[in-house]
């Protein structure tokens, strides 16, 4: 016999067109007396259902069927049929999507929200798509499945590949799931109702809206603000701390300095910023020894200016700021 009708495939329509799956299926009379056809070629197919071959349907006669036509008519009709029952019983079809979050703890303090990063969510297809239409046209298109929202304004395609993946054309005009489908064991992520990007998943346009997440603590805060301290030895120190810790250190740590103010400005201005600021804190009354105010200081510019922010001229080499508390050569530059 020819290996072309030699197919056993997991997969057929029933009687009703439902697709069924050949595992379900138990070797019953009844079974064996309804009428199975092919998903691809549509011609009549017998269960197989011994205990000791592995179960299969079978073509009752010799014709002319594509592997490849039934792979892609399974995936499509599959995920018409899940999804499809998935919206009459209420139940989730989900895909997982990578999403921005942010948090608002301390938007109304710092003027800003945090971006807490990317996590995966999954989200209910069925919440917005209420309507699974099989190769329907769209436009200058015809997707494998077309899901709709209630009033057709929002759309998603599901694309299966075989062989032949989405155009570039349909890839850049539509939101797209492209599915690929190697073999029958690929379905499974589709009887799964739950959808995520791997090397046989694909997502085209598909970016969701940022969503509002949680504060991760102290330690993981992206978001920084820069406090500024000054200590009753003429100490100072102005350094970017987390939005969690620079409230905490304005709510219940301002006590231990003799001047603290939050500062939100970008590290790119901290030469200029600092040195205006410890002018302006110093013309208020305030006792600070730092190098920012010495008349041997100028801006550090080698490789080290990061911890040694300071040149001085006097000593030919970067300091830290601080230097100036403990330094014998510091003198107050009256300009």
């Amino acid at each position: 016999m020819n290996k072309q009708y030699e197919i056993k495939y997991k997969y057929a329509k029933n009687c009703s067109k439902e697709i069924v799956f050949i595992e379900d299926l138990e070797d019953a009379k009844k079974v064996r007396s309804e009428k199975f056809t092919c998903i691809s070629c549509e011609n009549e197919l017998l269960p197989r259902l011994g205990k000791i071959r592995q179960k299969h349907f079978a073509h009752r006669h010799r014709h002319e069927c594509s592997k490849e036509t039934y792979l892609h008519r399974l995936a499509k009709e599959t995920f018409c049929q899940e999804y499809s029952y998935c919206l009459e019983h209420r139940i989730p079809f989900f895909i997982e999507l990578s999403v921005e979050e942010y948090c608002e703890r301390f938007l109304s303090r710092f003027g800003s929200r945090c971006d807490v990063g990317r996590n995966t969510r999954a989200f209910d297809l069925t919440k917005r798509y209420k309507e699974v239409v099989l190769e329907s046209r769209d436009g200058d298109f015809i997707p494998d499945v077309l899901l709709l929202n209630h009033d057709h304004t929002k759309k998603l395609y599901v694309e299966i590949a075989v062989t032949h993946k989405a155009t570039k054309k349909k890839k850049e005009s539509q939101q797209i799931i492209e599915i690929k489908i190697r073999n029958e064991s690929d379905i499974h992520v589709i009887k799964a109702r739950y959808v995520k990007e791997s090397s046989n998943i694909k997502f085209y346009n598909i970016n969701p809206t940022p969503v509002l997440g949680r504060c991760l603590g102290t330690a993981s805060c992206p978001n920084r603000a820069y406090v500024f301290r000054v200590y009753d030895n003429g100490k100072t120190l102005f350094f970017p701390e987390t939005y969690p810790r620079a409230y905490e250190i304005e709510a219940t740590d301002k006590e231990r300095f003799v001047y603290c103010e939050v500062i939100s400005y970008p590290y790119e201005d901290h030469y200029r910023i600092c040195r205006d600021k410890l002018i302006e804190i110093r013309s208020k009354g305030f006792y600070i020894k730092s190098c920012y105010l010495c008349r041997y200081h100028a801006e550090n510019r080698s490789k080290d200016r990061k911890e040694n922010p300071i040149f001085c001229k006097f000593l030919k080499r970067g300091l830290d700021s601080n230097y100036a508390t403990e330094c014998e050569y510091f003198k107050l530059d009256i300009n």
